[in-house]
């Protein structure tokens, strides 16, 4: 499932590579860089203290841990199969 995983050292970098790669989901524990990649289909915010508050955007399902990425993103590509048929 995880084929490439990118560290960054500024939020900024992170940013500019994920909206210009054409990544279809990324998974972050910064609500501030998940809100701000809205071009992606789906993005995983990793719940921790500093973020439980955070309001975030639409596309951002809101994880505990890896293996909830895994699960979610596999039940949400079914779903999102459904209704292009």
């Amino acid at each position: 499932m995880f084929h490439i995983i990118f560290f960054f050292s500024t939020p900024e970098k992170k940013e500019k590579y994920l909206i210009e790669g054409g990544f279809k989901f990324f998974v972050e524990d910064r609500a501030e860089t998940v809100n701000k990649c809205e071009k992606m289909k789906i993005n995983f915010l990793i719940t921790r203290p500093w973020n439980e508050t955070q309001k975030t955007n639409t596309n951002v399902i809101r994880v505990n841990n890896l293996n909830e990425v895994k699960s979610k993103y596999l039940l949400f590509n079914n779903i999102y199969k459904m209704f292009l048929i």
